[in-house]
């Protein structure tokens, strides 16, 4: 499937001239094209354009136009690896002695199980073994499935990279067999992080208790707001398979989906009431 990765690249070069992130992409996208915002780039793994980072009128948070990618075509999956570079840039100047952040909007198409920061001194393909992962460095946490359902505003604070020249780079990848379609909207450099309460009540703690069945599975949630919430368990195209709804209290509780019949593998298990949401893997034996 299609994984999307963020990526801070680190650049170490002479040049003189930077941009200021902030890109709604309600100018350069407002038509379909594969063109990109004025000092964006792209680099793709295949000769396929379709499968490039493009330009969305609608796609984008809101409506808006954005930028997305899809590692689907002609109705099937290819394999694929696509990086959206930003300007360079420079965050020497930015926010004084504060902090200074990343922000961006995100919405994915359908689960996913695995996303990478990295900064690297590599523009264009980016070797694995040029970079250093930073991807728990997100707020909030940088991993699936947040914005399966819902546009997610993530931040990461790029006060350590203060005194270096670099590029934002989102990197997006896929198989053949499985891939969606990964949108972005409004990225920026700020000096204003998210509010704490913003971030922590879009993250729903979720884990597996014992051990998974085909017929049913226990989890164990931490809940901040009590309520209704759905318990969705998707398969690795994508599909929801079972759906329960659950009246959660406040505090630590464990909740089993029962009535299942899955096969063997890997499947996505996602609670959430709109606002709030977690998420975990589980393999079925």
């Amino acid at each position: 499937m299609k994984k999307p990765s963020l990526l801070a690249l680190l650049i170490i070069t002479f040049f003189t001239s930077y941009a200021q992130l902030n890109e709604n992409f309600n100018t350069d996208c407002a038509s379909s094209s594969t063109g990109y915002p004025s000092g964006w780039s792209e680099y793709n793994s295949t000769t396929n354009t379709a499968l490039d980072w493009n330009c969305t009128p609608t796609g984008g948070r809101d409506g808006t136009p954005g930028i997305q990618c899809t590692g689907v075509t002609g109705g099937k999956s290819y394999v694929d690896t696509s990086w959206l570079f930003t300007p360079l840039l420079d965050l020497s100047s930015s926010c004084g002695a504060g902090p200074v952040y990343l922000r961006f909007d995100s919405k994915y198409e359908i689960l996913f199980d695995h996303f990478l920061i990295v900064a690297t001194d590599t523009i264009g393909y980016v070797d694995s073994s040029a970079y250093t992962d930073l991807t728990d460095s997100t707020a909030p946490v940088f991993t699936n499935p947040l914005d399966s359902a819902n546009w997610i505003t993530y931040q990461l604070n790029l006060s350590a990279y203060k005194s270096y020249h670099l590029y934002i780079a989102f990197r997006y990848t896929s198989s053949d067999t499985l891939a969606g379609i990964w949108s972005l909207d409004n990225v920026l450099i700020t000096c204003t992080g998210l509010g704490v309460t913003n971030i922590s009540e879009q993250v729903l703690p979720l884990t597996i208790v014992g051990t998974p069945e085909s017929s049913q599975i226990s989890l164990s949630y931490s809940i901040q707001q009590p309520g209704l919430y759905d318990v969705s368990v998707y398969d690795m195209l994508g599909r929801e398979v079972r759906k329960q709804s659950i009246n959660a209290e406040i505090g630590k509780s464990t909740y089993t989906i029962d009535h299942l019949a899955l096969h063997s593998g890997m499947y996505f298990i996602r609670m959430g009431n709109g606002s709030v949401y977690g998420a975990t893997k589980v393999v079925i034996p």
